[in-house]
């Protein structure tokens, strides 16, 4: 796994240093892999715990409520309008956490995941924001999910 990591460093270093005006594609291919974590961790199972335990065209809050109530992130939701905000006090993902990546251009990849998640709740296609981030030098990760 050390080789991992250092292969994993390597390739964001590369990316910020010779990719830097490439952000654009660098946040596309980042955000795919964001949906694919988010596959392959079970979030559909979660999905449809919350489809299930909320019927069809629930106000924003409850949904948001349910899903605070199910302790799913290190974190809170809450709703203003049509934007729900989740704050983070530390990272939640797996990869950061094992030290494997510390480039903040991979949070890039939390949109992604963040996405794949509102967009299987709402059936429909939302836009994410990543406010701050702790590997930015920020206290905690805020992220906007505009529905």
């Amino acid at each position: 796994m050390e080789q991992l990591k250092t292969w994993l460093r390597s390739f964001f270093f590369m990316l910020e240093k010779e990719y830097n005006d490439k952000k654009d594609c660098i946040t596309s291919i980042l955000e795919q892999c964001g949906r694919s974590c988010a596959e392959s961790c079970g979030i559909d199972d979660v999905v449809h715990e919350i489809k299930k335990n909320i019927p069809p065209n629930s106000p924003i809050e409850e949904i948001i409520d349910l899903m605070n109530g199910m302790g799913l992130w290190d974190g809170t939701l809450s709703v203003t309008g049509n934007r729900i905000t989740g704050y983070y006090h530390e990272c939640c993902c797996p990869i950061r956490k094992a030290g494997y990546v510390s480039s903040p251009l991979f949070c890039q990849c939390t949109k992604g995941w963040t996405k794949a998640v509102f967009e299987n709740i709402f059936n429909r296609e939302v836009e994410v924001r990543l406010e701050t981030t702790i590997a930015s030098g920020g206290d905690a990760c805020k992220i906007t999910v505009i529905t």
